[in-house]
């Protein structure tokens, strides 16, 4: 589980309750029996300990020599630019990447939807950095300074004048779904309604659409 909070921070709930999270997390729990049936069957008995003490160590011992034995690999292999780690562990990346996936695509149009509904009308031409700065230097008191650099990175790449033909409507969805991976959809929310009233209004979709008509 911690895995997995690790990799999905803005809504870790929701990668437990996918399927290959449900899988991941069940291939690490019968890991742990398979290792707790071996003590048993080997008759390891640590020493004097009996009843409930014994059961506890028992129980201990194989979960975390289940965790070590599911990340161990045995040599590495390189791949065009990529080190692979080939042991145990491999079971566990392929998991992972399933899980990446799998939870990637159930969540994009949840995804999709919440960022329209908190960033419709954001202007992000007067509101982008404005935003970044409330979200991370404001509100959030542990934001990382690579968590920081993130978002910086993709906002001076929003702004800079190659992605001009990016609707500038378009140009707040994705900075709002960049920093809804760290500050999760309902932070961001409660961030744009109080930056809104000091950046002025963004102009209407239709307007702009009117005016490119007008000018051709």
């Amino acid at each position: 589980m911690g895995e997995l909070v690790s990799r999905y921070k803005d809504a870790p709930a929701k990668a437990f309750g996918s399927q290959p999270g449900i899988v991941y997390l069940a291939v690490n729990g019968l890991g742990s029996l398979a290792a707790l049936s071996l003590i048993r069957s080997f008759g390891v008995d640590f020493g004097d300990l009996q009843g409930g003490a014994l059961r506890a160590t028992e129980i201990l011992t194989a979960g975390i020599g289940s965790i070590a034995f599911f990340r161990t690999s045995l040599f590495n292999v390189t791949l065009r630019d990529a080190t692979i780690g080939i042991g145990p562990n491999i079971l566990l990346v392929i998991i992972l990447t399933a899980l990446d996936r799998g939870v990637d695509r159930k969540r994009a149009q949840g995804r999709s939807e919440a960022v329209a509904s908190i960033m419709d009308g954001f202007n992000f031409s007067t509101g982008a950095n404005t935003l970044q700065k409330y979200c991370l230097s404001g509100l959030m008191q542990n934001a990382t300074d690579d968590d920081i650099k993130a978002i910086s990175d993709v906002r001076v790449d929003l702004q800079d004048e190659l992605n001009d033909d990016i609707p500038a409507q378009v140009k707040a969805y994705i900075l709002g779904l960049n920093l809804m991976n760290i500050v999760g959809d309902e932070v961001l929310r409660e961030a744009v309604s109080r930056v809104k009233p000091f950046i002025g209004e963004a102009v209407p979709v239709d307007e702009v659409g009117d005016s490119n008509s007008r000018d051709d």
